[in-house]
């Protein structure tokens, strides 16, 4: 509270208050003066204190110095000073530095009507000093940009497949950098992938120690980041090491307790340990946060499982796991067979811009036959446009299906490749939101891998209606002349579902 835990710390303390992922990582206070304290305390804050009294003791005595027509022209730039003020109560300015020129430039404006006294000594430390400052940062970004050079070289050929040639980059990289928590994360991912295949079974032994070595130095750095404790439990647990395997799996849930393929992965272990208990409080964890694990591969895999999602089929809903409680009774009536009820429950809490009614509304339409106003609905409910991968991906497959009825082929495909590609893109924060991690972007305003979890973590699930999808899309390309296309998308369904 004195002091605070430095600069640009605000995001990696957030990560012990919020589930992250999957929900999503705030870097700053989105307040400049709450930031300010939070990362350096009560001095900060006086900091703070002390620059605006200041500020205001420049202006005063510039007002004194000038004419009426300096005054009008001075007036302005107070009251655009203020502007900037008011909106650091909604918004931390240091996040984008290019921002901090404009207030700069006002305050210059502002000193520029005073006459200072003439203090030769001091005016040579002065700019001695600042040219000291810009050799040490020159020599400063220099260093960084051989860092960077190798980093982000290193994540492009990851992601262009050649894992080998990346290990050499982003060690260079961590060799250059040894306190960067993300560079070690991203290396020990890499060695994680070189070190096990997509089923789990181990390529290299000593790969693997070192995976998990490398991933262990990064938590040592921060250890707040609930991803790497799950890569790290998947490791071990692949090496035999069960115990400590169970233990950094369930650091993971704790530290992202709306994870639920954290969940998911500590049930699997726990279950394969015998603990039927614990596996069953992991699972039906899972299933609070997201019902749809129910029409995924993972419940059909085991006599245990799908016990599992029987029981718990047979007391929940299983709908789509709505956020909007104004909406669940609308649900429970759509599931009880009752629509004409749902529909008037659900046009009594419509909102502009909620999508989740119109998208329930669309499911109800639907089942009374009324697919033109369920197409008009689940369009509407995608162009208010949603934050959550799985409302917008059942979106495009209930329209896909209604073309598909309607026997407008190419539509259906559209509609089912669009569901496909924000499957494609799924990270541990959800479904569209591989392209990079939060954490990474955030924190460190760097990219990252895409695919962020090792083989054994269940990212979100391929719903049957999903994989429904795929085969109607490779069967279109089949009848279309497109073997090579139809080939892909087949294997992607035996990759999913192998047991099918």
């Amino acid at each position: 509270p004195i002091f605070g835990n430095g600069l640009f710390t605000y995001g990696t303390e957030y990560l012990e208050t919020e589930s992250v992922p999957p929900n999503m990582l705030l870097a700053h206070a989105h307040n400049f003066y709450i930031n300010v304290t939070a990362e350096m305390g009560l001095f900060g804050l006086m900091g703070v204190i002390g620059l605006g009294v200041g500020l205001t003791i420049s202006i005063y005595r510039t007002w004194k110095s000038q004419q009426i027509l300096n005054r009008i022209e001075l007036a302005g730039l107070c009251g655009a000073l203020i502007g900037l003020a008011v909106h650091s109560l909604l918004e931390t300015p240091q996040s984008m530095p290019l921002l901090l020129i404009l207030p700069s430039i006002l305050v210059a404006q502002i000193a520029a009507g005073l006459e200072p006294e003439e203090m030769p000594t001091l005016r040579w430390r002065g700019n001695g000093s600042l040219l000291l400052l810009w050799v040490i940062l020159t020599i400063l970004i220099g260093f960084d940009l051989r860092t960077l050079t190798s980093y982000y070289s290193g994540i492009k050929i990851a992601t262009d497949g050649d894992l080998s040639r990346a290990e050499t980059l982003l060690s260079q990289a961590v060799d250059l950098d040894p306190n960067n928590a993300l560079y070690w994360s991203q290396l020990g991912l890499i060695k994680g992938k070189l070190s096990v295949d997509d089923h789990g079974v181990i390529l290299d032994t000593d790969k693997l120690d070192d995976a998990v070595e490398t991933i262990n130095i990064g938590i040592s750095i921060e250890p707040n980041y609930s991803v790497n404790w799950a890569n790290l439990g998947i490791l071990q647990w692949v090496g035999g090491f069960q115990d400590q395997a169970v233990e950094s799996m369930r650091t993971a849930t704790i530290k992202s307790p709306e994870h639920s393929g954290f969940q998911i992965a500590l049930g699997k272990m726990l279950e394969e340990l015998g603990d039927y208990p614990g596996s069953w409080k992991a699972y039906k964890q899972a299933l609070r946060m997201d019902p749809y694990w129910l029409h995924s591969s993972v419940f059909s895999e085991t006599d245990y499982r799908i016990s599992v999602a029987d029981y718990w089929e047979s007391r929940n809903i299983t709908h789509l796991n709505i956020d909007n409680e104004n909406v669940l009774e609308g649900w429970i009536l759509l599931e009880k067979g009752l629509y004409e009820q749902a529909l008037r429950k659900l046009n009594e809490v419509s909102g502009f811009n909620d999508p989740e009614v119109y998208y329930a509304r669309g499911r109800v339409y639907r089942e009374l036959g009324h697919n033109a106003e369920a197409e008009k609905a689940f369009r509407t409910a995608l162009w208010i446009r949603s934050g959550s991968g799985r409302l917008n991906t059942e979106i495009f497959l209930q329209l896909a299906e209604l073309a598909a009825e309607a026997g407008d082929q190419q539509d259906a495909v559209d509609y089912y490749l669009s569901a496909a590609d924000l499957m494609k893109y799924t990270s541990s924060y959800g479904i569209g939101k591989g392209r990079e991690t939060e954490y990474s972007w955030y924190i460190f305003y760097k990219p990252s891998l895409a695919d962020d979890l090792l083989p054994g973590i269940d990212k979100e699930p391929y719903t049957d209606g999903m994989i429904d999808g795929l085969n109607y899309v490779a069967e279109w390309y089949l009848e279309n002349d497109q073997e090579d296309l139809a080939e892909e998308f087949y294997q992607m369904i035996l990759s999913l579902r192998p047991t099918d």
